[in-house]
Formats: structure tokens, C-alpha cells, sequence
């Protein structure tokens, strides 16, 4: 398409371009993209107070109702040309793709399988609603949610979709290179015949997400640890991020680790390593360093010109910053870095004018190292020896754990310990997910909790 394109601001529906415009850039060369509206607290403030003072309260579908307009609105999010926003130029499915690679570095394949995803999670949104509420009836629904979301993965989208089946209206604050995600979902919703004023979309700055969090009933935000710190008091903020999800081999399947080495790779490749379900930590009461070679042997093939593997680093300095990060950890002598030696190339690698992290397998000897329970928006992976009954102590929260042990004892005392969202038995990625039952979390719970005046 010519030129760059305007993303406005969206306030219930209907479309503001403000005086602050900021520019989207393709990290390859930095041209233009497309010029953002940017929501200043006043706006954000003040659409707030008229909010409050005259709600759009949850419009409540019956269940087919439901069913037909989510279907509708899955089938349009991934084959129709839709407006880009409320009157705005027509943005196809193969428009979306391409923009979302050229802004966030994923590749193709990738994108490609979020919209698949997202449809997905559209087109069942009636069904995760009734799971989530469990069979009880519905009453004192929040009338209003506002999310953040990340830069990092399309996916979490479909995350808040249950508070649109429920009728709630949602202001987003879109994640920067990610602007087209939830635009291409509100625009499937509005073609499908869901109100417009449950939809408002306020790019934005920190200020402005601390002003949407302060201002809206209820908030969910999506982050790293300093994102999300400073609202995990917050008993209406949910907060989700950061995932720390792991590998745990018991010490009855241990022995068997080779028959789970696809399994390991393609948890911690999924969506270019990027997400909170993609595994950041193998967990192993012995063979620690077996493990760690074997895995850094596997994924020493993954390289930026093969494939749909690698996503780029597109956050300026992102890359420099956590490669430094890696190399301090390597140079502490808790952290042998498994992949350096086979890899012949530094980690930190420049193609086609894209920065990108290459697959990195960390042998962390001290289980207290700060490596060996991290999560970092690239493939790596640290393999670290903890002793069975140690486990529970030494585990942090984490948000899926595929657990890999036929002894009951063990899986039992994991799931007691509370610091575990989602576990898997049995060899299942710990990229497996299901709409119905995410484990970031009940947003039905949530919308529905009764929180401090």
C-alpha cells in the first residue's frame, strides 16, 4: 500500500486523530509504516469520567446469539478485507500478515499461525465463557476492562475476548509494533454486528497505561516483571507475565530424556521463543549436562535464513542489551553457554538488516542463579539440577509446567505447591493451550469479582 497509513484513536467506537502522531518504522531500514495517534492522559482521563457517567453496560447475548456472532466475526478475522478501523481503509488478511511481520519481526509462518489461533479462539469465545464461569449464573459483571498488551506475541489477544462475549466494553492500549492485531479483531467483531461503543483502542504511552489502569472498573496487563510488578497488589488489575514456564523431568523418566528432545525444542522455539508458554527452564534431578548438550546440539541448526524459526529484534538496542545480559551471566562461572561452541558465529547476528538472538542452551551449576529461572523474548533455555525434594522450594511461579514423570507423588506435591498455573502430564508441549481454560488465568472471575471501592 502507498504511504503510510493512520491509526487513529478509537473512543467507544468512534475515531480521534490526535495532535501527537508518533511514526511506526520497518526495522530493516526505518521508513515509515504507518503514523499512530498517541492518547495523552487528559483524553484518556476525561473519556473515563464520561464513561462512568454514562456507561455502556454488558450487553448480555443469549447463547446462540453468541455462537452466530463469533463465528461470523472468526470467518472475517481470517479471510475478509476489513476497514483497518471505523471507516478506514480496507486492511486483508494478506495486509495484516505482512504488516505484522514487518513491525514485530516475526516471520510469516508465524504470523500466519496467530491468525489461525486467533480465529480460533473468536470463533469458540461463547464456549470459554461457559467454561470459565464454571456453570454458574453470571451477575454484577464489571462494566468496563481495560488491557495492555505486549509487543511480543499476537496470540494474547484472544485472551480478552471473553470480556466481548460476556458484553463488557474493552479499552485497549495496543502493544507499539503491534498496532494491527487488535484492530483486526474489533474490525471482525463490528462487521460480525457487535456495538461499537464496546470498543475503544488508546495507543498510548506508560503514562497513559497507568492512567487507563487507575480509570477503567477492571484492567489486564500483559508484561515482563517491571511491567507488571508495580500492579500485582492490585486486586482489580490481573496481571499476566512474566511466564517462566518449564520442563520438569522426574527422576523415574530421566533416564529417557532423548525420546523428549523434540519435545523441549519445540517448547522453546514456539513463536520464536517469544512467549510466556514457551519453556525457559528444563528442570532435571541429574544428566544436566547432557541435556544441555544434546538440546544445543539440536537447536544449533536454527539460524535466521532457514525457515520460520527466528523471530527479529525489533525494540531498538533490544538485542545488544539482552546479549550483554547473557554474556554477564557466562562470565559470573554459574552459566556455561552450551550453544557458543557449536554454533561458530556470535549470538548477537545482523540478517537483512534485521538483529536477531540465536538459540542459546545454558547450563546454569548454581540453581540460585537468577539465569536459571528466567524468561527472556528469545529462545533460550536454561537446564539446571535440582534435587526432587528440594522442588517445591526452589520453584518459582511459573505458568505452564510439562511435567514428565509417572510417579504420582511427585506430580501431586507440584501441583499442591500453588506455584504452578497450568501443568501437563506426560510428554504435551508446554505451548499446548486451550481457549476454554488458559492458563493466564479466569477473566470471567475477574470481571465478575467484587473488588474495594
Amino acid at each position: 500500500m502507498p504511504g503510510p497509513l493512520h491509526i487513529p484513536v478509537i473512543r467507544r467506537g468512534k475515531v480521534y486523530q490526535s495532535l501527537d502522531v508518533r511514526p511506526l518504522v520497518d526495522p530493516r531500514d526505518g521508513s515509515p509504516v504507518a503514523q499512530i495517534s498517541i492518547a495523552n492522559t487528559d483524553l484518556i482521563e476525561r473519556d473515563a469520567r464520561a464513561f462512568h457517567s454514562n456507561p455502556t453496560m454488558p450487553i448480555r447475548l443469549d447463547s446462540g446469539e453468541l455462537q452466530a456472532l463469533a463465528r461470523a466475526a472468526a470467518d472475517g478475522f481470517l479471510k475478509d478485507d476489513l476497514e483497518l478501523y471505523p471507516g478506514g481503509p480496507a486492511h486483508g488478511p494478506d495486509d495484516y500478515l505482512a504488516h505484522l511481520c514487518r513491525t514485530t519481526g516475526l516471520t510469516l509462518g508465524h504470523a500466519q499461525v496467530q491468525l489461525e489461533r486467533l480465529a480460533d479462539a473468536i470463533r469458540t469465545v461463547s464456549e470459554s465463557v461457559e467454561q470459565q464461569a464454571g456453570g454458574r449464573a453470571l451477575k454484577q459483571v464489571a462494566s468496563g476492562l481495560a488491557v495492555v498488551l505486549p509487543n511480543n506475541a499476537p496470540g494474547v489477544n484472544g485472551l480478552w475476548l471473553p470480556a466481548l462475549g460476556l458484553g463488557v466494553p474493552v479499552a485497549i492500549k495496543p502493544g507499539h509494533s503491534d498496532p494491527w492485531t487488535p484492530l483486526r479483531v474489533f474490525s471482525a467483531w463490528r462487521r460480525a454486528g457487535l456495538a461499537e461503543a464496546l470498543m475503544s483502542y488508546y495507543p498510548s504511552t506508560h503514562a497513559g497505561v497507568d492512567m487507563l489502569l487507575n480509570c477503567w472498573p477492571r484492567g489486564l496487563i500483559f508484561g515482563d516483571g517491571a511491567t507488571v510488578n508495580p500492579y500485582r497488589t492490585r486486586v482489580d488489575v490481573s496481571v499476566r507475565g512474566p511466564g517462566r514456564s518449564k520442563i520438569i523431568f522426574g527422576p523415574d523418566e530421566i533416564s529417557n530424556w532423548p525420546e523428549h528432545l523434540e519435545l523441549m525444542a519445540a517448547s522453546v522455539l514456539y513463536n520464536g521463543g517469544r512467549s510466556c508458554i514457551c519453556a525457559s527452564t528444563i528442570m532435571v534431578p541429574s544428566q544436566a549436562e547432557d541435556v544441555a548438550r544434546a538440546l544445543a546440539e539440536r537447536l544449533v541448526e536454527i539460524v535466521p535464513s532457514e525457515g520460520d524459526t527466528l523471530a527479529a529484534c525489533v525494540e531498538p538496542g533490544q538485542a545488544k542489551r539482552l546479549n550483554q545480559y547473557v554474556d554477564e551471566a557466562v562470565r559470573s562461572g554459574a552459566v556455561v553457554d552450551c550453544s557458543a561452541d557449536l554454533r561458530g558465529s556470535p549470538r548477537w547476528v545482523v540478517h537483512e538488516g534485521l538483529e536477531y538472538l540465536l538459540p542459546t542452551v545454558v547450563l546454569c551449576s548454581d540453581p540460585a542463579h537468577p539465569l536459571a529461572q528466567t524468561e527472556v523474548p528469545f529462545p533460550l533455555v536454561s537446564v539446571v539440577e535440582v534435587a526432587p525434594d528440594q522442588w517445591n522450594d526452589w520453584l518459582e511461579p511459573s505458568l505452564v509446567a510439562t511435567v514428565l514423570t509417572a510417579d504420582t507423588s511427585c506430580a501431586d506435591g507440584l501441583r499442591r505447591s500453588g506455584k504452578i498455573s497450568t501443568m501437563h502430564q506426560g510428554p504435551i508441549p508446554t505451548t499446548a493451550i486451550r481457549w476454554d481454560c488458559p492458563p493466564e488465568g479466569n477473566l470471567v472471575d475477574h470481571l465478575c469479582s467484587k473488588t474495594p471501592s
